[in-house]
């Protein structure tokens, strides 16, 4: 059993001709049973942690690549190989709408809340120092400065980030006191202690949705769409910070 796991947030820095040599690369090589699924990067260790369980349980390996919610898009309309997204609910649904998913194939709507994290040792008291927190770009999603400016606790100095890796590695070069990331990320960082969780009027939790593309090619992956609602796949899904929306 393998998950592997790359980033294709690099393609935002390289020419369409790239783009496409790199669609080539992949759909060279990807001549098996894998299947190919992109999610947000703030997924990466939610999606690790379900793909194993279907890999366990079917024999069939998932390939795994984090990416900026806002390539997500033009990867589908450059044919960047993939077999499935799980990305915001409203980057699917348009995909749907550009038919770029296949008829139905959409699941599930999960929560990914934000939360306030520092590292090992730390408490409230940090979220009065500096505070790591994503800009709004095509890498984050959400703008943290705006949601750290509606807290009660205003930070003394607020650190703009590209998205919540740079985050993360403010909290670990001693460069941030806390930082503002989605639980997801949190859970895949056992090691940073969860300082405060926002309300939702505040910060509003990201709504997300899983599907299956027009570019799939490999095992079927409506076998894996229907997995994410067994029991079993809820659970594994909630432990890594995502919460099945009522």
């Amino acid at each position: 059993m393998s998950i592997i796991l790359a980033r294709r947030g690099v393609l935002a820095a390289i020419p369409l001709g790239g783009a496409l040599a790199a669609a080539g690369a992949t759909s060279a090589r990807a001549d098996t049973t894998d299947l190919v699924l992109n999610c947000d990067t703030a997924l990466s260790g939610a999606m690790a942690a379900v793909t194993a369980g279907f890999t366990a349980k079917t024999g069939v390996r998932i390939r795994i690549f984090p990416t900026a919610p806002g390539l997500l898009l033009p990867q589908l309309e450059r044919q960047i190989q993939n077999d499935l997204i799980v990305s915001r609910t409203d980057i699917v649904e348009q995909a749907a709408r550009q038919g770029l998913l296949q008829p139905g194939s959409q699941v599930g709507v999960w929560l990914n809340r934000l939360v306030l994290i520092g590292v090992p040792g730390s408490n409230e008291a940090a979220l009065k120092g500096r505070v790591a927190a994503v800009d709004p770009t095509a890498g984050s999603g959400f703008d943290g400065s705006a949601i750290l400016a509606r807290l009660q606790s205003q930070p003394a100095k607020i650190i703009g980030c590209i998205d919540e890796d740079d985050v993360l590695g403010a909290l670990r070069r001693g460069e941030a006191d806390a930082g503002l990331v989605y639980l997801t990320a949190a859970r895949a960082n056992p090691s940073m202690t969860i300082l405060a969780r926002p309300a939702d009027d505040v910060a509003p939790p990201a709504r997300l949705s899983a599907a299956a593309t027009i570019l799939a090619r490999h095992a079927s992956p409506s076998a894996f769409t229907a997995f994410l609602a067994d029991p079993g796949s809820v659970n594994l899904l909630r432990a890594a910070g995502l919460e099945l929306a009522a």
